[in-house]
């Protein structure tokens, strides 16, 4: 049978057509309109290709509309798209399933009406708002079966691209015993996984690829207890490193102990000064009177740090390739009114 009127043509042969004489499917609507599409909602789209459900109940809560979609005889277990009134003029959109033996769907996707979308939450306060219940399984999980060529195709990327915020990308809290973030390598011996990588394109001496501090909620507003400084300066007790490594005590001994349990005799502590000229790469033989190394030992005056005592080893002589490396230790104090260290022996 054959339908018309002000609103189209309806066909009822089966299908359902509304502006077409042909539908394709169980019901469609066709219709012709340059309209643009207003993605801030400023204007509505054309009413010829609308469907609107409408609920006129003005109670917080209630259905405004819902799509089900389900199969079976009895049809008791759908999906589903609802419409939710949040408030005056504010609707959600929810989204659910139909879980086994259930009667109906059940929400899983929450989009409010601010944009906050929130997943195992009805009122995500976040842009984007996970939240699990379940005692056991994760939460999220990203996999990627495919080799990636490109080395800037991660699972997962954060980018505060503002240059001008200064606010955290990732926070990680965790309120319970288990551990915030735990990384797991492969251990296969052919395709092994690394750990974690941190790197920075700016070597300001300000800002910090790796920050730990503790008694705080923020970061770098409580107690520095470890930091690496864009520049390669590392800081225990400190977050501004004068050196390669600065170890800052406050209140209290500033102690570095070295512990080795071995039944073998030869196994100790030791401190390892190396010296070469050329480079890491390449090193080369080095020259008489260049010091090896040394323990510099400096006390405040009460405007800046000053060298008191030195020990030091150094090159005496000219050294040859395993046979000869002559060396001596040179033991340096400061005298009374003095302003620098004498060798002593």
């Amino acid at each position: 049978a054959t339908s018309t009127g002000s609103f189209g043509h309806g066909y009822y042969d089966g299908k359902v057509g509304i502006g077409t004489t042909a539908p394709n499917g169980r019901v469609e609507i066709s219709y012709s309109d340059n309209q643009a599409y207003s993605s801030d909602g400023t204007t509505q789209p054309p009413v010829a290709g609308t469907l609107d459900i409408f609920n006129a109940s003005t109670t917080t809560g209630a259905t405004a509309g819902a799509i089900r979609l389900g199969s079976g005889a009895s049809a008791t277990s759908r999906a589903s798209i609802t419409g939710v009134r949040r408030a005056s003029d504010v609707t959600d959109l929810a989204f659910g399933t139909g879980p086994s033996g259930g009667n109906d769907s059940v929400e899983r996707m929450r989009i409010k009406s601010d944009g906050n979308v929130g997943i195992g939450t009805t009122d995500p306060g976040h842009t984007f708002h996970l939240s699990q219940t379940a005692a056991t399984g994760m939460g999220m999980l990203v996999t990627r079966n495919k080799n990636a060529s490109n080395s800037d195709s991660p699972l997962a990327k954060f980018h505060n691209d503002h240059i001008d915020d200064d606010q955290v990308a990732l926070h990680v809290r965790q309120d319970s015993p288990g551990y915030a973030i735990h990384v797991e390598c492969n251990t296969n011996t052919t395709n092994y996984g690394n750990g974690i990588a941190i790197s920075t394109q700016d070597e300001n001496t300000t800002s910090f690829p790796l920050y730990i501090g503790t008694n705080t909620t923020s970061v770098e507003a409580g107690n520095a207890r470890f930091v690496v400084r864009a520049d390669g300066k590392v800081g225990i007790g400190t977050s501004a490193p004068s050196t390669i490594l600065n170890i800052v005590t406050e209140g209290g001994n500033n102690e570095l102990k070295l512990q080795t349990f071995s039944d073998t005799e030869a196994h100790s502590n030791y401190i390892t000064f190396s010296k070469a000229d050329g480079t890491a790469g390449s090193p080369g033989l080095v020259d008489d009177n260049s010091i090896i190394g040394g323990l510099s030992f400096n006390a405040y005056d009460g405007s800046n740090y000053h060298e008191a005592a030195l020990i030091k080893a150094q090159i005496d002589g000219t050294p040859s390739d395993g046979t000869d490396m002559p060396t001596e230790l040179v033991f340096s104090t400061t005298a009374d009114g003095a302003g620098s260290p004498t060798q002593r022996m």
